[in-house]
């Protein structure tokens, strides 16, 4: 099966290995930078912008079919006091 990889890219232990030995801020850099080379330039602002568009429209119509719950504004606040009130050690 062949590989967009280059020997200089393969996974190896030594790389890995380089990898854990980094400092918390520095693994936080490399993390975020290939997250930035994952999420590139190459998506397609209008591709994205519809893919939005049809999740929205998608979800409005679960609300609006009754499919989907809703709650008031005071109900959500009452659960999220709640939640983390649950979560407090008493």
């Amino acid at each position: 099966m062949p590989t967009t990889e280059t020997p200089e890219a393969d996974l190896t232990p030594e790389l890995i290995d380089r990898v854990m030995k980094l400092s918390r801020e520095s693994l936080g850099r490399l993390i975020g930078l290939a997250l930035e080379h994952l999420d590139g330039p190459d998506d397609d602002p209008v591709a994205v912008k519809e893919a939005m568009r049809a999740e929205l429209t998608r979800r409005w119509e679960l609300i609006r079919s009754g499919a989907a719950p809703t709650y008031t504004p005071a109900e959500a606040i009452a659960y999220a006091r709640e939640r983390l009130r649950q979560r407090k050690p008493q």
